[in-house]
């Protein structure tokens, strides 16, 4: 007995088809997630640095502010972009913001207000924030449908530790 073995068509066509319909979902997929992690890296890096920066804010509140070419902010920023491994370049609208901030109010202050002294006036009851934001810009924003920039903030508030 001998079993004959039906000769199939050929069907390159249909192979091309199907082969482009999954590379084109697993292209996307993958560059999907290249993108997430570039953006979730470049969160994180933003997260340390606003950290760090208030980290060293809180323990130098006696910035001598006589010297009028002085910029108290400056190190702050300094130490941000250090933080930053060069990144801050590569980042458009790129900004660190320092402020005191008022976390135990009292008498009539609100919770949350800026001192109107600046970082440098914070008390042990107040805090010190630093907001550092910038644009994320993705590789291939049509591709993904992400739009040409995603903005993204990071923020960090310590006690002062008034020195």
């Amino acid at each position: 007995m001998t079993i004959r073995n039906p000769r199939r068509p050929v069907r390159r066509a249909a192979t091309a088809v199907e082969m482009a319909l999954v590379l084109v979902i697993t292209l996307m997929f993958l560059f999907g997630i290249f993108e997430c992690g570039r953006l979730f890296m470049r969160k994180q890096t933003r997260e340390t640095a606003a950290r760090e920066g208030a980290r060293w804010a809180v323990v130098n509140t006696n910035y001598d502010l006589s010297d009028p070419t002085g910029d108290p902010g400056k190190e702050i920023r300094d130490k941000v972009k250090q933080y930053l491994v060069g990144l801050d370049a590569k980042v458009a609208n790129f900004d660190v913001q320092v402020r005191g901030v008022i976390l135990r109010p009292t008498g009539s202050e609100t919770k949350g207000a800026t001192l109107s002294g600046g970082w440098t006036a914070a008390k042990e009851s107040n805090g010190i924030e630093v907001v550092v934001s910038g644009d994320f810009q993705p590789v291939i924003p049509d591709f993904l449908r992400m739009g040409a920039s995603v903005p993204l903030k990071a923020s960090s508030v310590m006690y002062s530790e008034a020195n």
